[in-house]
């Protein structure tokens, strides 16, 4: 920066000697991984509550023997997991207190976690159909027979369940370590540039 003034006096080099303000693009940066975070929360939570419903129905034509306990389970564990979330949100204020490099690194571990459970989704759906399957045979097939058109919709229903459940876990979890990437080099830029 060129300068009319005499770098001599103390409030020139003050003024020289300053910080440089953060760039707009990390704000920028910081409000997209607020926005991918919450699309991949809405869209886990979306999800699973897609399963609370068909588990619903499942139990409620009988076909599964559990008289409404897996349902209420699961759905205690939706909520449960939505309140820890929203609880977990405050944290995004103590991090916003600091500079921006923590700023940056809070960011960057919630882009992380998004990645591992994005991870989760499309790895742990087959893995959780196939320990159902197991309990489900092991305990004697399940509940009452329904009819055969029944049947075969409730179950293209849970097919159809756990291949968008894997193909969101892959859409998410390429998303997610892309933005983990990107998250990742802009703050080696910053501490480059320090």
């Amino acid at each position: 920066m060129t300068s009319d003034h005499d770098e001599s006096d103390p409030f020139v080099a003050l003024w020289l000697a300053a910080p440089q303000t953060e760039s707009p693009s990390l704000l920028a940066a910081v409000k997209r991984a607020d926005a991918a975070h919450r699309r991949l929360n809405l869209t886990i939570v979306t999800v699973l509550g897609g399963i609370a419903v068909l588990l619903s129905f499942e139990e409620a034509t009988g076909r599964l023997a559990s008289h409404g306990l897996l349902t209420a389970v699961w759905s205690l564990g939706l909520v449960l997991g939505i309140l820890w979330h929203r609880r977990a949100r405050g944290r995004l204020a103590g991090a916003l207190i600091g500079d921006t490099t923590s700023l940056l690194g809070f960011v960057i571990r919630r882009a992380r976690r998004g990645l591992f459970l994005a991870r989760c989704l499309y790895a742990g759906t087959p893995l959780g159909a196939l320990a159902g399957l197991v309990v489900t045979n092991a305990m004697g097939g399940g509940g009452r027979m329904v009819s055969p058109g029944l049947a075969f919709v409730q179950t293209a229903a849970g097919v159809a369940a756990l291949g968008l459940m894997i193909a969101c876990g892959l859409v998410l979890a390429r998303f997610q370590a892309r933005h983990l990437a990107a998250l990742e080099a802009t703050l080696k830029e910053m501490a480059r540039d320090v």
